[in-house]
C-alpha cells in the first residue's frame, strides 16, 4: 500500500471482504501506521453495522439525492483534475 489514496481505493473491496490476501495484509500494515486512514476505515464499518442493524429504511427526498448526487459528481470531477 503506497499511500492513502491506495487504500482508499480498495476500501469497499476491503470491507466487503473480497480483497486478496497480499493486498489485506498490505491493508493492515498501512492501517497500523496511519490514524487518518484507520477513522476512515472504523467509520465506515460502524456505517454498515448500524445500517445492517436498522429496521428502518429513510427514505431522502428526491431534491435532496439531487443534490448530494450533483455535489459528489462535482468533487469527483475538481479531483481528477487537480489531483492532490
Amino acid at each position: 500500500m503506497s499511500d492513502c489514496r491506495d487504500l482508499l481505493g480498495a476500501l469497499s473491496e476491503y470491507l466487503d471482504g473480497n480483497e486478496q490476501a497480499a493486498m489485506c495484509a498490505e491493508l493492515r500494515v498501512h492501517l497500523a501506521h496511519c490514524d487518518k486512514c484507520r477513522v476512515v476505515v472504523n467509520s465506515a464499518k460502524k456505517t454498515i453495522e448500524l445500517y445492517r442493524e436498522s429496521d428502518q429504511v429513510a427514505e431522502i427526498p428526491f431534491d435532496s439525492k439531487q443534490r448530494l448526487h450533483r455535489t459528489l459528481q462535482d468533487a469527483w470531477t475538481r479531483r481528477r483534475q487537480h489531483p492532490t
